[in-house]
């Protein structure tokens, strides 16, 4: 796992070059207090029924940035088709 400033760094980069990456922003404890006491209230809520995920969450939002990423869902065995392979992979299986 990399770190978030090395992952804030790459994303920024790769999307200076021009390669399609999740859009990324850092919320700041003290620059934006409403708006990082407002995604920990909801991190809370979501795990309110799971004491012990709710203090690891917390254990692990104690910094004072937070880098948020959008997700990008992704490809697996049991998305990935013949005809996206063919797509993806034509070079290689015709060379």
């Amino acid at each position: 796992m990399t770190s978030p400033s090395v992952q804030f760094f790459a994303s920024t980069l790769l999307s200076k070059l021009g390669v399609k990456c999740p859009r990324h922003r850092v919320i700041s404890k003290k620059d934006s207090p409403q708006e990082y006491k407002e995604m920990i209230m909801g991190l809370d809520w979501a795990s309110r029924s799971h004491p012990e995920v709710k203090r690891l969450v917390r254990l692990c939002l104690n910094r004072p940035f937070i880098l948020l990423q959008e997700y990008v869902p992704g490809l697996n065995q049991n998305t990935f088709t013949q005809s996206l392979a063919r797509k993806y992979f034509k070079n290689e299986a015709e060379g």
